[in-house]
């Protein structure tokens, strides 16, 4: 089985033992809301994960791609709350992290890293790396271009490149995990300002 298969079936083990959890919750209203938020980000990572296999383009495959990590993140986030306020609950998050389970969020990241480096590299492949590597807020200040395994950063403002000087380790790593070793073998920056 491969791991994209692995990571298929344990994303919808997951959504049906959330549902179990979910259904096990104490009624009243700040529960009932809770178990539907924990619903709403636990069920869409195992269909919208399907749907980036199934993909129509790469483009297509790189935004499933970002709805299935968001939703993992958020549904970590949610599920965070719900034990420590509902312990005495019939199902515990316990029940649903059970030791035979390795919990989707700690899977995603090496799956979707394995599967980013197998597609072919192209500008949106690199764009989804480094969005994935720095995060939104440098992402939104900059662009890239790799060329010749120089990856080429144009900040728009002096203090992105800074701040992308001072953590180039930590990047580039993260960059490597997603894209391969070698790929980029140096990065350069360059400003917009004037």
């Amino acid at each position: 089985m491969s791991k994209a298969d692995d990571l298929q079936n344990r994303a919808e083990a997951f959504a049906d033992l959330s549902i179990q959890f979910i259904d096990g919750l104490p009624k009243g209203l700040i529960p009932q809301r809770m178990g539907g938020q924990l619903l709403d980000s636990s069920t869409p990572v195992a269909s919208n994960y399907r749907a980036a296999r199934r993909r129509r383009s790469h483009d297509e495959f790189t935004a499933k791609l970002e709805v299935v990590s968001e939703e993992a993140d958020e549904r970590t986030a949610r599920s965070r709350r719900a034990p420590n306020r509902y312990s005495n609950c019939t199902s515990t998050i316990a029940d649903v992290s059970s030791p035979q389970m390795i919990q989707v969020h700690r899977v995603i990241p090496d799956a979707l890293a394995e599967i980013l480096r197998k597609a072919p590299l192209n500008d949106e492949k690199v764009a989804f790396a480094w969005r994935s590597s720095v995060g939104p807020a440098i992402d939104r200040g900059t662009s890239v271009t790799l060329q010749c395994g120089v990856l080429r950063v144009t900040v728009r403002e002096a203090a992105w490149g800074r701040e992308i000087d001072r953590s180039e380790t930590l990047i580039r790593a993260r960059l490597e995990a997603l894209l391969g070793r070698g790929v980029v073998r140096a990065i350069k920056i360059s400003s917009q300002e004037r």
